[in-house]
């Protein structure tokens, strides 16, 4: 049991550390300059008719750019998902034809993201798993 809690832990860390390391690529792709095509809080409920059914929200914001002559349209805000209680203030900072920056992988153009760089929420996760990897350590000494 304590060695399953250590791989968890591990790999939490791993996922989460490659995370943090791609939002820090992020931040030298290029940039495009771009424009917002619709903004949306989208509302949805999680839950079966057996269990508790909860609403979630999330950010739909779709933007378009150009690369190399090439149009682009995506949704991507960050590399990661961003959290229900951060959605309505995500969404509040873009408008419907706004102009904004819009960095894209320069591997692949149609990969944009509108809020490049490593996220909190990644760095929290981080240690999450580095929280399970010291139980399973200490679970493992114990036994």
């Amino acid at each position: 049991m304590a060695g399953g809690i250590t791989v968890i832990g591990l790999g939490m860390m791993t996922w989460h550390a490659f995370q943090i390391l791609a939002g820090y690529r992020s931040l030298e792709w290029p940039r495009a300059e771009g424009r917002i095509l619709e903004v949306e809080l989208q509302h949805d409920s999680i839950g079966s008719g057996r269990g508790p059914i909860r609403l979630v929200a999330a950010p739909r914001i779709v933007y378009e750019y150009e690369v190399e002559g090439v149009s682009h349209e995506a949704y991507r805000i960050q590399l990661t998902p961003i959290v229900m209680w951060r959605a309505a203030a995500v969404v509040g900072r873009y408008a419907q034809g706004q102009l904004v920056a819009i960095a894209y992988d320069p591997e692949d153009p149609s990969r944009g993201l509108l809020e490049p760089g490593p996220t909190f929420y990644s760095a929290l996760h981080l240690a999450y798993g580095a929280g399970v990897l010291a139980l399973g350590v200490l679970a493992s000494l114990l036994v």
